[in-house]
């Protein structure tokens, strides 16, 4: 019976301790890989469908570290990109860049971003250094409002209202959270509304998401998503 009493206490314990996100520190060298990819369709009013498909793999390297210990340039390699809607190939990205932790990015081959570019380094900074999250203690059952960073750094989409997550999983192997959200860039008169569940272990972070479009009361789209970050170090 005592026994029995020690071990629903410990248990108890643990579940008050709540659980951190266990990540190896990034040093000179350390790489990731980088995956995403989104598949959906948009009616318009005047009743044409659009379809839309993106897929993006980069090949992520530290390529000098701050003084603080965190990485303060990124070596990005794109391994592929496609981008197309409604069949049409738009342009996409290639070869090296140098990212620097801010988010401003350069050709490695000393060419100039080309605007497609420029705009993509300037709304989206990929971001492999977890350790924002690192003091957080997650616990089944709780919410988790994380800060503007660790919703950069775990690649959350851009939301009108500050992101509200329940933590429907919580151990050392791996921390899952749910949310929902309005993202900030819906067509003009259109309704758009997501649904996420982002996953976070010790080798990365990955989320799936479903955005629906609706328009005067009617479905008119919807859009699936998954990104992926996993370390190589």
């Amino acid at each position: 019976m005592k026994r029995a009493l020690l071990v629903l206490a410990l248990v108890a314990c643990e579940r008050d301790r709540g659980v951190h996100v266990h990540i190896p520190p990034e040093h000179l060298g350390s790489r990731s890989t980088f995956h995403l990819r989104w598949d959906g369709q948009l009616t318009s009013p005047d009743g044409a469908v659009h379809g839309m498909h993106q897929e993006l793999g980069l090949v992520i390297e530290v390529a000098s570290m701050g003084p603080d210990g965190h990485a303060e340039r990124l070596r990005v390699t794109v391994d592929r990109h496609d981008d197309v809607v409604d069949g049409t190939p738009k342009p996409t990205l290639s070869g090296t860049y140098e990212v620097t932790r801010d988010g401003t990015a350069m050709r490695a081959d000393g060419k100039p971003l080309a605007p497609h570019e420029q705009a993509f380094f300037r709304e989206w900074h990929v971001g492999t250094d977890d350790t924002t999250a690192l003091q957080h203690e997650f616990r089944a059952g709780e919410t988790y409002r994380p800060t503007p960073a660790e919703a950069q750094t775990f690649a959350l989409p851009p939301s009108k209202q500050p992101f509200v997550l329940t933590v429907r999983r919580a151990t050392d192997a791996e921390i899952v959270l749910a949310g929902e959200y309005e993202p900030v860039d819906a067509p003009v008169n259109v309704e758009a509304h997501g649904k996420l569940v982002v996953t976070l272990t010790p080798q990365g972070h990955s989320r799936v998401g479903d955005l629906t479009f609706r328009s005067q009361g009617n479905d008119v789209g919807a859009l699936h998503a998954t990104t992926e970050l996993r370390r190589q170090r």
